[in-house]
């Protein structure tokens, strides 16, 4: 079943409905790139106990996996707003 809004008269106009899942793209963008940035480093984990590194790593991973799972479902609900633009529906 399809979950994305539809453009109609009762509700958001398309340039609303798109405007907010670009901006949605662009925060989650910043996101991913603060994220990778902040990606464990062995220096960091030096005087850890054994193993904190890999745990670490691959908690990071997992949380940048979420992150492009909701980066996703957001982009997919984009392009299915963008495709009911005025202009190529005749409005």
């Amino acid at each position: 079943m399809n979950h994305f809004p539809v453009v109609n008269n009762n509700g958001d106009s398309w340039e609303t409905l798109n405007k907010d899942r670009r901006e949605a793209l662009n925060a989650l963008d910043n996101a991913r790139a603060a994220l990778a940035r902040m990606a464990p480093h062995g220096r960091n984990y030096q005087t850890a106990e054994p193993g904190a590194y890999t745990a670490a790593r691959e908690a990071h991973f997992d949380l940048r996996a979420l992150l492009l799972d909701v980066y996703n479902a957001v982009k997919a609900e984009s392009v299915a707003v963008y495709e009911q633009r005025p202009d190529r529906l005749g409005g």
